[in-house]
C-alpha cells in the first residue's frame, strides 16, 4: 500500500493525517482513537474529513484504511 495522500478534491490543497479521539467506547468506556485524514486548507468550502479504522485493531491497518478511503474518488461514465 501507499502512504501518499492525493489532494483535496474540492480545493486541491494537500491532505493531512492525524489521530482523532472519540470519547467513550461503548464496550469498555475508554476513548477510541481513529486515523483521520482531512483537507489542510482552513478556507476549503467543503472541509472534507474521513475516519479510518480504530488503531486498537492495528495502527498500520487503520492508517492504510484511512488513506484508501481518502484516495477513493467517484468516477463518471459520461466524461464529466
Amino acid at each position: 500500500m501507499t502512504d501518499k495522500l492525493i489532494p483535496c478534491p474540492f480545493c486541491g490543497a494537500s491532505a493531512h493525517r492525524g489521530l482523532f479521539k472519540k470519547q467513550g467506547c461503548s464496550l469498555h468506556g475508554d476513548a477510541v482513537q481513529y486515523v483521520r485524514v482531512y483537507c489542510s486548507n482552513p478556507s476549503c468550502p467543503a472541509k472534507p474529513s474521513i475516519l479510518g479504522g480504530d488503531i486498537y485493531c492495528g495502527k498500520e491497518e487503520a492508517i492504510q484504511e484511512a488513506i484508501k478511503i481518502w484516495n477513493t474518488r467517484l468516477t463518471t461514465t459520461n466524461g464529466a
